[in-house]
């Protein structure tokens, strides 16, 4: 399977995940069980896979310890800076588009430590991914706050670290299942214990429960293929922005389904994410 098409795979879980959070998100589920739906359960999926597979996820103490600290110091505290920032944030799409940097980061020092492919072209594509991606998140607010930049640098190091580590134990013979499997299983522990620790409601009702089976679900298919395309594509920072470029249709299909805003700038942000993608997939 080509790497373009692993990055279609990705793209189209990614949209669907989002899309399926807004749900939920608008039924009032709280994050932390969003949260937990989208950890816990492909860990779940995976564990059944390899039950009726006989499939063996046994693995070194070494790389178990290595995991169990990406998993606590770069998913997790990754996906709290973010919170915070976009809390603290005037408008948490400025946030978001500094986080979503680690694109360019990764892209580049993907080339030295990885011996990765990189042209023109591509670089290009993942430009204006950014640019553009910056059209779509950031809107106009008269809000007034500060303490947001430091959070979202946070965020932006913990999540371009996770995508070289990930990238890194892929090269060390690990397979993306296996991998998968454990950053899911620490990161939903870690969530458990804030849900316990914060007392949070976890009473929901049927249709909620649905959608955070459905959540999990494509956060299953997202996450896999999102590191098997680190595996088999010429530089992870083109995975990083197939990712980033998912926000061009969420907020096109969120207006469909949810009748959200679609204003001018939005439209021209998706049409030039649009584009970017087009250049990084050529």
């Amino acid at each position: 399977m080509g790497w373009s098409v692993v990055g279609m795979i990705v793209f189209w879980s990614a949209v669907i995940f989002y899309l399926f959070i807004r749900f939920s998100q608008k039924q009032n589920t709280p994050d932390q069980l969003i949260n937990l739906a989208t950890f816990l359960i492909p860990c779940l999926l995976i564990g059944a896979i390899a039950l009726f597979r006989n499939l063996d996820l046994s693995i070194k103490s070494k790389e178990l310890t290595l995991i169990f600290i990406a998993a606590f110091g770069l998913s997790y505290l990754g996906s709290v800076l973010s919170l915070l920032s976009q809390k603290k944030a005037p408008n948490p799409g400025y946030s978001l588009l500094v986080s979503k940097c680690y694109v360019v980061y990764t892209t580049l020092i993907s080339v030295w430590l990885f011996d990765a492919s990189l042209n023109y072209r591509r670089l290009g594509g993942i430009f204006l991914i950014l640019f553009f991606s910056a059209w779509i998140l950031i809107e106009k607010s008269q809000q007034k706050t500060s303490g947001w930049l430091f959070p979202a640098l946070g965020a932006f190091a913990a999540w371009g670290n996770l995508a070289l580590f990930n990238k890194y134990m892929l090269n060390r013979g690990i397979p993306a299942l296996i991998l998968l499997f454990y950053l899911l299983l620490f990161v939903s522990l870690f969530i458990l214990i804030e849900i316990i620790l914060n007392k949070n409601n976890i009473f929901l009702k049927q249709k909620q429960l649905w959608v955070l089976m459905a959540i999990g679900l494509c956060s299953f298919f997202f996450n896999y293929y999102y590191l098997v395309g680190f595996d088999v594509s010429p530089n992870i920072g083109y995975m990083n922005a197939i990712n980033t470029s998912a926000t061009a249709a969420v907020a096109f299909f969120s207006f469909l389904i949810f009748k959200d805003e679609l204003t001018t700038q939005k439209i021209i942000g998706i049409i030039g994410t649009s584009a970017g993608l087009f250049m990084l997939l050529l």
